[in-house]
């Protein structure tokens, strides 16, 4: 971390704002379109998403994907309320939808 921050832990806003910049909800739609790349992996890190559990993680966003942007005007809102539902779903990722 820089500027004091610690990097032995999860962020505590659980992604949004990592997705809310116009940007980078771009770049994260078409990661999980795809099923990786930079901000999708940023996301899962940012989620606190064990290394083990990121392949997983991308994948059921990706088989997700037309729930998560079911429309090229969709909300960040909606990308994240429908993402932490999804995870929510797999046993695994649940672990991961649940606030410290």
């Amino acid at each position: 971390g820089t500027n004091g921050c610690s990097t032995s832990g999860a962020l505590s806003y659980g992604g949004k704002e990592m997705i809310d910049v116009s940007l980078i909800m771009d770049e994260f739609s078409e990661d999980v379109a795809r099923g990786d790349g930079e901000a999708i992996t940023a996301v899962a890190v940012s989620m606190g998403v064990e290394e083990q559990d990121r392949a997983n993680f991308k994948r059921t966003l990706h088989t997700n994907f037309d729930k998560i942007f079911p429309s090229a005007d969709v909300t960040t809102e909606h990308v994240v309320s429908t993402m932490f539902n999804v995870l929510e779903e797999d046993e695994q990722l649940a672990k991961y939808t649940v606030a410290d």
